[in-house]
């Protein structure tokens, strides 16, 4: 009897084409964790994420026969991940409400928006709001959050107090915040706009 452990990816495939169950449950089992944080990072809802990783491996499975095992699986899975991804935000251009959770679910991780500022392009997006600020906010602002300075240090070193500082610090965090908010939903309902207008 093959143990499906010991198999490579190529002759998986040729098993999953065959309906063999317990290739298709190996083939899960090796994209799931991979498949899910990278939906995730598209559609923003849990909840989502794992209903469009279902309905990928429902896909993979029904079209199993046709699957060419010597081409790449992973760009295939991917491929049809992306497709039902689409799927999911033409589905989203007709539906407000689903709309409207999407922005909340993309907005809300702006709490702390020091620790959720991640690559370049995020870096350089939280750069170009950080100019927005009046110049001695925006000091205050880098002095505290960038350089790591305390609110006694960056009060010697601009000469104002720390309950100034704290003024500061506060009303810029306030300020990025809903700039961030602002400019993701606009890039969302941009996506969703696209997607009507070539649906």
């Amino acid at each position: 009897m093959t143990d499906i452990n010991q198999l490579d990816e190529k002759a998986l495939v040729a098993l999953l084409q065959a309906g063999q169950q317990a290739a298709f449950e190996k083939i899960y089992a090796l994209y799931r964790e991979r498949l899910l944080g990278y939906i995730f990072k598209l559609v923003k809802i849990e909840e989502v994420a794992g209903e469009v990783l279902q309905e990928v491996f429902i896909r993979v499975w029904t079209n199993r026969a046709s699957i060419d095992k010597n081409l790449s699986f992973k760009s295939y899975i991917f491929r049809i991940t992306e497709n039902v991804v689409y799927d999911y935000f033409r589905k989203i251009a007709r539906d407000r409400k689903l709309q409207t959770k999407l922005v909340a679910a993309a907005t809300s991780d702006y709490r702390h928006v020091e620790e959720d500022i991640i690559g370049k392009e995020e870096r350089q997006l939280l750069h170009n709001v950080m100019e927005e600020l009046p110049p001695i906010r925006r000091r205050v602002y880098q002095l505290q959050k960038l350089a790591g300075k305390s609110y006694q240090e960056i009060g010697q070193e601009l000469n104002i107090s720390s309950s100034t500082v704290s003024d500061h610090i506060q009303k810029a965090n306030k300020y990025i915040q809903q700039r961030l908010r602002a400019i993701r939903s606009t890039y969302i309902f941009l996506f969703i706009w696209i997607w009507r207008f070539f649906s």
